[in-house]
């Protein structure tokens, strides 16, 4: 293969500068544009307002039970008025049961306490009258 000198290789550049340079016609002129053109039309239109926020209600109640026990019945439903008094929630009974037993039984033995010193104090004050007691025993068993 035989290679081209640098005189060559300018003259090839140089003829196809030339060849591509030639003057081309110019484009057309754009035509005038196309326009559309539409009628309006006239109806009722429904606007919407779109905020961003939280709502909340002005008045809010918390019911919370103020006793310990396992919730057996919820007797009112949410979002309905209720009045002072009303029945809310059924809690269970058994402990509040044997509760009141228990406190019942502390009642019986106070009362029994209280009837055993009257008794000692008779007996004393009897005692105190005969003289078969001294004035610190009597005062003791008054007191108690």
């Amino acid at each position: 293969m035989k290679r081209c000198g640098p005189e060559v290789r300018g003259w090839l550049v140089v003829v196809a500068v030339l060849t591509g340079c030639r003057g081309a016609d110019p484009p057309p002129p754009p035509g005038p544009p196309e326009v559309t053109v539409a009628t309006p039309a006239v109806r009722d239109v429904t606007e919407y307002y779109r905020y961003s926020g939280t709502l909340a209600p002005v008045d809010a109640v918390d019911v919370r039970a103020r006793v310990a026990g396992r919730l057996e019945r919820v007797a009112f439903t949410a979002s309905t008025d209720v009045a002072a008094g009303d029945l809310l929630f059924e809690i269970e009974p058994e402990r509040y049961r044997i509760a009141v037993r228990a406190a019942e039984a502390r009642v019986q033995a106070a009362e029994a306490s209280v009837e055993s010193a009257r008794i000692d104090d008779a007996l004393v004050r009897g005692a105190f009258d005969k003289g078969a007691a001294t004035e610190q025993e009597r005062m003791e068993t008054r007191a108690t």
